[in-house]
């Protein structure tokens, strides 16, 4: 019964073309496999005569010698030896660091997100280690993987098939010349290709996953063409398959109610295959394709303000991480990057950046753990490591102090920026500022000059793209703060997406996030793991940038109006919320606290100490209310739960209701 409902709501979302168009994408795989199985090749399988695909009547051998002679990437147009000695310079501990991931992986020893598990032989393409068991090779329409008798979490297997340890070992053995690590790279390479053949498994079973994987590829091949363990034959397997990729990416492209970011990401692997591989005859096309596609979504996709309308951080890095790997792909082949472009992608980085304290970013929205490529493999979040790199790249940064370690992603994607990476783990002077950003619905209240310096955010705009609005969450007028570059008030996180349940529902929930819940009920209505029903809408109703106020509201409670008021304050900040109507209600009001020690609390007021400041919390209201110190669950990063402390404060009232929460900030002792 709720696979059904499940079913019914996702048609809803659907319009008859969508429909339509999924009904035809279905059947022409079907067929497709149905020829399949008696030797005829819709899309063309490695085993097709190589002029059927590429470009000339060229010998392998000689394809192998041209793919070494080009250069696409800005750090091949240095000298290795001026490129090795400046990494080693500026980058000897990154360098540390992938060189044990790259010793890992030989032994089959993998982390995907809190994840690490080992190989003891082979290694298991279709292995889901949550369930502890590999996937058959089936057809892969044929694979649930919405089901959790079939997969718990499909992320888990497909994050270690991106192959981004692909590139971690192809740069080792570019900076090491240790034709060891570049042995184990095409070892597993080569493995992966006879153990995934088109259409079958779970591999096959995303485009935008498939796109992902196909960018690890161009890199990894980039930094390892010189390895004498590349030979012609595996080259030509390698082509051959990136050529199904293509097609497959081609075929099914994210449409209608699924065209989010995975749209963008698509785009971005048929573009890559158009770019870096133009000995394909349909190379022009797919880059003709990819790139109309991503400006086109660009455009659909992110506010004029640079926030993205999925209303995800974590998804705002992917975006602007596509739109980095786009640019560079573009200029490598000589291609005009349209000014819109780069307006949006400055200002997507200078959300970010408003909301960044020291290499802190709040999880706003759904956090999937990955990124759209690894190039660093220093212990420190993709999406930071990638917001570091557009940083320097881009010049958008804020008044609070960089991190103590330079972006290495920066260095490959633009070497000739030495200076520039350099520069970026040094401090700036610190000021107040107040950032707004209307279209997007947030407004951030950054106090650098304070002491101690501290940031404040709050959510105040939709809930997410279109329909489905699959990354949001119901966190209508929530709060983050953070104190000195380390998280106070905190959102509750994603856990994981279709392994976790019931907790995937209460992850999205507007108990998990800093805001007022009316009745006991969720003002949104969630009708499955990436869908909305009912939604609830935020607008900025007034902001005061001299004076560091917001007030906003929202529609979700019907007939009562909630507005909250975030100002400052001469030790911090003070939330007012207001809810007007008429009736007696229950009212919940949340605050996710990051992991502190409570060291006093009382009826009206606690004291929170945190490793590097105090924060007191002082509550008022117009009626008799309740303090309690819960302990509920938060997720840090993708697959992980932790406990912290939630202080929810609640009353049975009539209205109006009127709360005020004074938070102070401290030093610490």
């Amino acid at each position: 019964m709720h696979r059904l409902r499940l079913i019914f709501e996702r048609l809803r979302a659907m319009s008859l073309m969508e429909v339509g168009y999924r009904l035809w994408s279905a059947m022409r795989d079907w067929g497709g496999f149905r020829l399949c199985v008696h030797g005829i090749q819709l899309i063309h399988s490695p085993s097709c005569v190589v002029d059927k695909r590429f470009k000339g009547k060229i010998k392998p051998e000689e394809r192998l010698e041209q793919f070494r002679s080009r250069q696409p990437f800005p750090w091949q147009r240095f000298p290795v030896d001026s490129i090795r000695s400046t990494y080693f310079r500026m980058f000897s501990e990154h360098g540390e660091h992938s060189r044990i991931r790259a010793d890992e992986t030989a032994r089959g020893l993998f982390t995907i997100f809190a994840l690490r598990y080992q190989f003891k032989q082979e290694i298991d393409w279709h292995f889901d280690p949550l369930s502890e068991k590999s996937i058959p090779p089936i057809f892969w329409r044929k694979i649930n993987y919405y089901s959790p008798d079939c997969v718990k979490e499909v992320k888990t297997i497909w994050e270690l098939n991106r192959h981004q340890h692909f590139v971690s070992l192809a740069k080792t053995f570019y900076l090491t010349q240790n034709e060891r690590y570049a042995a184990v790279l095409f070892s597993q390479w080569k493995d992966w290709l006879n153990k995934n053949p088109y259409p079958f498994g779970i591999n096959w079973t995303s485009a935008l996953e498939c796109s992902l994987r196909l960018v690890s590829w161009t890199w990894a091949l980039q930094f390892a063409q010189k390895s004498d363990h590349l030979n012609h034959h595996l080259f030509m397997s390698i082509l051959k398959c990136i050529d199904l990729h293509a097609q497959f990416i081609e075929r099914h492209l994210s449409r209608f109610s699924s065209a989010n970011n995975h749209s963008l990401g698509e785009a971005l692997g048929l573009f890559y295959a158009g770019c870096y591989f133009p000995e394909f005859k349909r190379a022009e096309k797919w880059r003709r394709k990819g790139f109309d596609l991503f400006l086109k979504e660009l455009r659909r996709q992110v506010h004029d303000d640079g926030v993205i309308k999925e209303q995800s951080t974590w998804y705002q890095h992917y975006v602007v991480s596509y739109t980095m790997l786009i640019h560079l792909a573009a200029e490598s082949v000589g291609w005009e990057i349209p000014d819109f472009s780069h307006t949006l992608l400055k200002k997507m980085i200078g959300f970010l950046a408003a909301l960044e304290d020291q290499g802190y970013i709040p999880l706003i929205g759904d956090d999937d753990g990955g990124s759209a490529l690894t190039l660093s493999d220093y212990p420190i979040s993709p999406m930071v490591e990638w917001f570091n790199a557009a940083a320097v790249m881009y010049g958008e940064r804020t008044s609070a102090n960089r991190p103590s370690t330079p972006s290495e992603t920066a260095f490959w994607l633009r070497p000739e920026l030495e200076q520039e990476v350099l520069r970026s783990g040094q401090p700036f002077s610190p000021k107040n500022e107040c950032g707004c950003f209307p279209s997007g619905g947030y407004v951030s209240m950054n106090m650098a000059a304070e002491n101690p310096p501290y940031k404040a955010v709050i959510d105040c705009g939709e809930m997410g793209l279109g329909k489905m609005a699959a990354h949001g969450h119901s966190d209508s007028l929530a709060v983050w703060m953070s104190v000195n570059g380390e998280a106070v008030l905190i959102d509750s996180g994603t856990f994981m997406y279709l392994g976790a349940g019931d907790q995937r529902r209460y992850f999205r929930s507007v108990f998990a996030h800093n805001s007022i819940a009316l009745d006991g009920v969720d003002a949104a209505k969630m009708v499955g793991p990436f869908q909305w029903g009912k939604k609830v809408n935020a607008w900025i109703e007034e902001t005061n940038a001299e004076d560091f106020n917001v007030r906003a509201a929202h529609d979700g409670f019907d007939d009562v109006r909630h507005v909250r008021e975030l100002k400052r304050a001469p030790a911090g900040i003070h939330i007012l919320d207001t809810l007007k109507g008429i009736g007696n209600h229950q009212i919940d009001a949340y605050f996710h606290l990051a992991p502190c020690k409570i060291e006093t609390d009382s009826d009206k007021s606690i004291v929170c100490i945190f490793n590097k400041s105090r924060v007191d919390f002082t509550f008022s209201a117009n009626r008799s209310i309740q303090l309690k110190i819960e302990n509920a669950s938060y997720s840090p990063r993708f697959g992980t739960m932790a406990d912290h402390p939630l202080v929810h404060v609640s009353t049975r009232a009539s209205l109006p209701f009127m709360l005020t929460t004074m938070i102070d900030i401290y030093e610490k002792n």
